[in-house]
């Protein structure tokens, strides 16, 4: 899923700069929906775990899970709402114009909480907060595309843990490629090692970007517990439609 709204982010940062701030008044439809998420994400804000205590380890696993919560929330809602409602282009170009700023202020506060998170603990090791946690750690660094800088410090720490079992290798793998993508600066992107960044071609076909040395992807693919390319390919096609 995050490497079809990778495809989203490119789309909504360039409906960023549409000069129509007013277009919802145009479709209503738009505006109706866009409420349904404000609401929705206030009415979840409620149970943000406040007041911000780093050093509680039971605190850092409950705010992950909060992060993770309102992140899947966000995007699935800009995934499925054009779908399920019908858009025509233009409601979509009206949409991702009006959403993008709510994407990224979700995002930025997300990466500036794990950033503080980070300050405390090298990473949100397995050791010490559970497999858990080091996904919902690692979702909210893959989705921190507008701080390149940040990203490539955590794959860093990533890569010297992993062998060490403090994070799953998967992720390793998904970041290194995210940061290859450099879906936010395009004109800094570089070939992905383990295929897992891409995008929608046409209906039911995803296709990668770059890729190092595609006659050895398999291997590199296995040695970090992901699946043969040709059946995340087929995963990843049934999400172009």
């Amino acid at each position: 899923m995050m490497t079809v709204l990778s495809l989203l982010l490119c789309a909504a940062r360039a409906n960023a700069d549409d000069s129509r701030p007013d277009c919802g008044k145009q479709f209503p439809k738009v505006t109706i929906d866009l409420a349904e998420y404000d609401s929705a994400l206030l009415r979840m804000r409620e149970h943000d775990p406040l007041p911000a205590n780093p050093t509680d380890l039971e605190w850092v696993k409950r705010k992950l899970k909060f992060m993770e919560e309102v992140d899947q929330y966000m995007r699935n809602f800009i995934q499925n709402i054009p779908i399920r409602n019908g858009y025509s282009g233009e409601e979509k170009s009206c949409f991702f114009t009006l959403f993008s700023p709510r994407w990224s202020s979700l995002d930025s506060g997300n990466t500036d909480v794990l950033k503080a998170l980070l300050k405390t603990y090298d990473w949100i090791r397995i050791s010490s907060f559970g497999e858990e946690a080091d996904a919902q750690a690692w979702l909210i660094a893959q989705h921190a595309d507008r701080e390149p800088e940040f990203q490539k410090m955590v794959l860093g720490r990533l890569e010297t843990l992993y062998p060490q079992k403090e994070t799953n290798p998967r992720n390793f793998a998904y970041l290194f490629d995210r940061v290859a993508a450099s879906w936010n600066d395009e004109t800094r992107r570089k070939p992905q090692r383990f295929g897992t960044q891409g995008m929608c071609k046409g209906l039911g076909d995803w296709q990668p970007i770059e890729i190092e040395k595609p006659e050895e992807l398999d291997t590199r693919r296995a040695s970090v517990g992901l699946p043969p390319f040709a059946d995340y390919k087929k995963q990843m096609d049934t999400l172009c439609h």
